[in-house]
Order: C-alpha cells, then sequence, then structure tokens
C-alpha cells in the first residue's frame, strides 16, 4: 500500500510539471506569435511603401514637382529595403518567384524614375503611363502579399489560442 505522504508528493509532483509544460507551451505559442508578428510588420513596411509611391507617382504626374521625384526614389529605397530586411518572410510568403517578380518591378520603376529625369516634357508624358504601369503591378504585387500575411497572422493567433485552451484544459484535468 502506497502512503498518503507519497500520493501527496506525487500528485503535488504531478501539478507542478503539469504547470512547467504549461509554461512552456505559453513561452513557444508567444514567441511563435512573435516571430509571425515580425513578418507581417516587414511585409506591411514594403506595403506601406509602395502604397507611398503610388500616391507620390500621382502627385509627381499632377503636379511635375521635382521634389515630389526625389521623394518617390526615397519611397523605392525604402520598399528596397523593407524587402531585403524581411526577406525570409517574404520568402515564406510569397515564394522565391514572386519575390523576383516584386524585385524586378522596383528595380524597373527605378530605372523608370532615372530616365524620367532626363526626359523632355513631352517625353515625359509619354512615358508616365509606363511608369503607371509598372507603380500599378508593384502596387498590386504588395497589397495581395499583404493580404497573405494578414491571413497567415490571424490563422496563427487562432492556433496559438487553442493550443492555449488546451494546455489549461490539460493542467486544470491533472
Amino acid at each position: 500500500m502506497t502512503s498518503l505522504r507519497s500520493k501527496i508528493l506525487t500528485s503535488y509532483g504531478l501539478s507542478k510539471a503539469a504547470l512547467v509544460i504549461f509554461v512552456a507551451v505559453v513561452i513557444a505559442d508567444l514567441h511563435y506569435l512573435q516571430t509571425h508578428i515580425a513578418e507581417g510588420e516587414a511585409v506591411n513596411d514594403l506595403y506601406v511603401a509602395t502604397q507611398e509611391i503610388h500616391r507620390n507617382e500621382k502627385n509627381l504626374f499632377l503636379y511635375h514637382d521635382p521634389s515630389v521625384l526625389n521623394l518617390l526614389k526615397m519611397q523605392v529605397e525604402k520598399a528596397k529595403n523593407a524587402l531585403t530586411a524581411g526577406e525570409r518572410a517574404f520568402t515564406a510568403i510569397a515564394g522565391p518567384e514572386e519575390m523576383r517578380l516584386i524585385d524586378a518591378a522596383l528595380q524597373k520603376y527605378s530605372e523608370q524614375l532615372d530616365a524620367y529625369t532626363l526626359l523632355s516634357r513631352a517625353e515625359r508624358a509619354a512615358s508616365q503611363e509606363d511608369i503607371r504601369a509598372v507603380g500599378h503591378q508593384l502596387s498590386h504585387l504588395t497589397q495581395d502579399l499583404n493580404q497573405r500575411q494578414r491571413e497567415i497572422l490571424t490563422n496563427t493567433a487562432r492556433m496559438a489560442a487553442q493550443m492555449l485552451m488546451l494546455a489549461s484544459v490539460t493542467v486544470i484535468m491533472i
């Protein structure tokens, strides 16, 4: 026969072990969420940069302000930096082919902006449509990427909540 003392110690030990496991699950879930949030921030930074590019592009063509061209070039650099900084996240969400498309669109857009400054007023009007087309493609690609990242983040939060509930029920049962 097992003594009452050993039963109490065993149940106490099991409850402590369950608590340690529960804490480990919570820490792992928080780390998992933190990773996905950081990836989401990188994707959002790229998305915001491309939206700013789109807005400044409209201002450039509407007001013909050369200072807006400098803003555009800065936004393109921000987008390139965001793409480089979040490369791992982007590749996981989009895959290498789509990443090449985004990178190529950014490069082409940058080249078109550089060429735009050298054109005469008449030639600029003709090149605006080309620049707009690449800007629209870039905006569309990053919008899709941002939407997919939001879906991933929503699913991650849902899975973390389910794991937390499961761990809580397990600890209560023990």
